[in-house]
């Protein structure tokens, strides 16, 4: 009776892990719904949830020591719809909304599919982090929930425009659809690249060795603060330039 229970606990602990990563996946298709709806207030809640179970799946999976090849393939496959299929979504309603539709229709251009281009490289890139054995502790490229969270910035901001914080020709200049072509371009380009990129699994208990990560945690910190949902897109900017610099010290200490 004894072994029974402790196998049948053991099968029900091993599927906690795979349990949080349906849960990202769960939320990224509610997201997809709400942004297809124009339901904007809705989409930060799911991606934040995302981000979490994101972030807990893999968390806990160490913890239990239940790790599996199952469990890596149902990631990727959770992070292509909430940090691939959603972003793009995300993408292609800015492009709805921008001055290429005619002054905020919500008719979709066909132009505006472009959006999905952005989809189309989260996918590579998942896809290259999963045979990328290089990428265990810190990440080439930008992963697919940061470059989501940059998006996540331009997209609260545009709807919620009545409280941004940005001057008004800083506005119109951010949202023309030549700029959001070139910002698809470069986070497209940024996901596949082979720029390093520091992950925050670390100890920050230690200054030495973590000085930049640290004060990009700080930094970030004011910078929500201070700049609201734009901030988002500021903070994941921050951390791109942090990652080129601290992989310039670490070649030059090399």
């Amino acid at each position: 009776y004894v072994f029974k229970k402790f196998h049948k606990n053991k099968l029900m602990i091993r599927h906690i892990p795979n349990s949080l990563t349906l849960l990202n996946l769960l939320f990224g298709c509610i997201g997809v719904f709400a942004c297809a709806t124009s339901n904007y207030k809705i989409v930060p809640i799911c991606i934040a949830i995302s981000l979490i179970a994101d972030f807990l799946d893999g968390f806990v999976a160490r913890m239990l020591k239940v790790k599996s090849e199952i469990g890596a393939q149902l990631d990727s496959l959770a992070d292509m719809v909430s940090f691939g299929v959603l972003p793009g979504m995300m993408m292609v309603q800015l492009f709805s909304m921008s001055n290429m539709t005619g002054g905020g229709s919500y008719e979709v251009n066909p132009i505006a599919y472009l959006g999905f281009i952005f989809t189309l490289f989260a996918c590579l890139r998942l896809a290259k982090f999963n045979l990328d054995t290089r990428q265990s502790d810190n990440f080439l490229g930008l992963a697919t929930p940061a470059a989501t969270i940059f998006v996540l910035g331009l997209y609260l901001n545009f709807f919620d425009q009545d409280f941004t914080l940005l001057p008004s020709f800083t506005f119109k200049i951010l949202y023309q659809p030549l700029t959001i072509v070139v910002l698809i371009a470069t986070l497209s380009y940024l996901m596949i690249s082979e720029i390093p990129m520091f992950s925050l699994k670390s100890n920050f208990t230690k200054w030495k060795g973590n000085e930049i990560k640290i004060l990009f945690l700080i930094l970030s910190i004011i910078v929500l603060f201070t700049l609201k949902e734009i901030g988002l897109s500021v903070v994941i900017f921050i951390y791109i330039i942090a990652s080129i610099i601290l992989s310039m010290i670490e070649k030059a200490r090399a």
